[in-house]
């Protein structure tokens, strides 16, 4: 593991020791980075307490390559799958995992330990702080009223 790995590791511990529900409906185990060839992983270790369909929401921030914003792709226990996350703005956001025509996608866990894989093309490191999955529609997204009044709090201070 390198320094950057133990880093995040340490963030997402303390991000889900401060918030134990960021996850959604199944628990964060780890996060760590990967370098594979020319991609860089920010690889999940998550634990689902039974199979399942989930919603997937990233809580990230991408730069802009050429006039898009960078897509981010995801593999599940290794396998790539054909949704990404593809974010409309700049800044952190919650971004929903979705198909080409950025309607909601979801994938299946099974029951105990999976992996979920946000992948960059190198240099592009996936800037993701955590990641929820939600078993139901209702539940799904990330809010981002916390972020958004720190932000407020910061420019009225300057």
């Amino acid at each position: 593991m390198t320094i950057r790995g133990v880093v995040a590791q340490e963030a997402t511990k303390w991000s889900f020791r401060v918030d134990p529900e960021l996850g959604g409906d199944v628990i964060i185990k780890s996060a760590d980075y990967e370098v594979l060839g020319d991609e860089i992983l920010k690889i999940f270790e998550v634990e689902s307490l039974k199979d399942g369909e989930y919603y997937v929401d990233g809580w990230l921030t991408t730069p802009i390559v050429g006039d898009n914003f960078s897509e981010l792709e995801i593999a599940i226990n290794g396998l790539k799958s054909e949704f990404s996350f593809k974010p409309q703005v700049g800044g952190w956001q919650s971004s929903a995992l979705t198909d080409n025509e950025l309607n909601l996608a979801k994938i299946k866990l099974l029951k105990g330990i999976n992996s979920i894989s946000v992948i960059g093309k190198g240099p592009l490191i996936p800037n993701v702080g955590f990641i929820k999955l939600s078993l139901n529609l209702k539940d799904r997204g990330i809010s981002d009223e916390k972020y958004r009044n720190f932000i407020e709090k910061v420019k009225t201070n300057i």
